[in-house]
């Protein structure tokens, strides 16, 4: 299991880049970068914490702990989904629901103007 901070340990660094060579090599080799032709790469040395937004403030975000490997002339990042590569990720649960939220709380009441008062020189 990746450190507090998502760093994976030595032993999970290992096994990712194992694994990903493993496969590169199943399968013809590791690529040249889709961007910029280069054939250098690095492994990123701790979890990509993805998440996905939805469009109601009060459901809790989708997440997806990846881990990467970036081109090492221009950055290109691909990423694998942590678990089917491998590493055992516990995801924090998600906070208790707030209440439902309601359309008062998101827009505020329309603003109204006040009555006009009677009485004044153009009244009848």
């Amino acid at each position: 299991m990746p450190l507090a901070d998502g760093t994976l340990t030595d032993i999970e660094y290992e096994h990712f880049k194992n694994r990903l060579i493993a496969l590169w090599n199943a399968n013809g080799g590791r690529k040249p970068c889709r961007s910029c032709g280069s054939e250098g790469y690095y492994f990123h040395p701790s979890l990509i914490g993805n998440r996905s937004d939805t469009l109601s403030v009060g459901e809790p975000h989708t997440r997806l702990p990846t881990v990467g490997v970036y081109c090492s002339q221009c950055g290109l990042l691909d990423q694998y989904a942590a678990r089917i590569i491998g590493i055992q990720v516990l995801l924090p649960s998600p906070p208790p629901s707030p209440r439902p939220v309601s359309p008062a709380d998101v827009f505020p009441p329309p603003i109204v103007a006040p009555p006009a008062k009677k009485g004044g020189p153009n009244d009848e």
